[in-house]
C-alpha cells in the first residue's frame, strides 16, 4: 500500500514524544512492505540534514518552515490566494513548492 505521512514535525529517532512515535510507525510500516512518502516541515539545519528516515521512505519532501513571513510577502500572497492572512504568516502557510499545476 502507498502511504503518505504529513506530520507537523519531522520525525526523528532521537526526539522524545510524537516525532519518535511517527518515526517508529514509519519504520514498522516499511518493514511490513508499505511504500511511504513523507512531507514534513524542517525548522533547523539539523532537520534539513537528517537522513534517518531515508532507508524507510520511498520519497521524503522536506518543506522549509518559515516561522515568520515578512508583512509585504503576506500581502502579496493574500491578494494572490485570497486566504486569511493568519494562514499566510508562517508555519502552516503557503509554500511555492507545493503548488499544483
Amino acid at each position: 500500500m502507498n502511504l503518505l505521512f504529513l506530520p507537523k514535525l519531522l520525525p526523528h529517532a532521537d526526539i522524545i514524544g510524537g516525532p519518535i512515535l511517527i518515526y517508529h510507525r514509519i519504520k514498522n510500516l516499511y518493514s511490513m512492505g508499505h511504500k511511504i512518502t513523507l512531507i514534513a516541515p524542517t525548522f533547523t539545519e539539523n532537520d534539513q540534514e537528517d537522513k534517518s528516515l531515508e532507508p524507510f521512505c520511498e520519497r521524503i519532501i522536506p518543506i522549509n518552515s518559515i516561522r515568520e513571513r515578512p508583512h509585504d510577502e503576506v500581502e502579496v500572497l493574500y491578494k494572490r490566494l485570497n486566504r486569511p492572512r493568519l494562514f499566510l504568516t508562517g508555519d502552516g502557510g503557503y509554500d511555492e513548492k507545493l503548488k499544483m499545476h
